[in-house]
């Protein structure tokens, strides 16, 4: 197999498991009680991203096959570039979301009457 032929097999594979990770994403039913509701479906996301990224990998390195500055290697970086993207973004979503705080509660909840109240 030449480096053409394993370029585009990687691309498309590459594409496939990426799309699949959105589309696993919406008809995947969300599973769990409370804060836990939906982890189900963030897990399934990042095992396809995590398919998707080691792919990216392989098509990186079949990119050094060519030579420099030809267009096949500029798209052999294209999948690499998105999975660090996606990945910065996430932790930048993270870091913003430590930093900037939540929403905090400074009134306490509403009691629950218990059997010896409600007479």
């Amino acid at each position: 197999m030449n480096a053409r032929t394993a370029l585009r097999i990687g691309l498309v594979l590459w594409s496939a498991a990426f799309i699949l990770s959105f589309v696993d994403f919406r008809l995947t039913e969300a599973s769990g009680d409370g804060f836990l509701s939906g982890m189900n479906k963030l897990g399934k996301f990042a095992i396809w991203q995590g398919v998707a990224a080691v792919v990216a990998a392989g098509v990186w390195v079949i990119g050094l096959r060519f030579e420099k500055r030809t267009s096949q290697r500029g798209v052999s970086r294209i999948p690499g570039i998105i999975a660090i993207a996606l990945v910065a973004a996430v932790g930048l979503f993270i870091l913003s979301a430590n930093l900037l705080g939540g929403r905090t509660v400074t009134s306490s909840p509403p009691e629950i009457p218990t059997k010896d109240q409600s007479q």
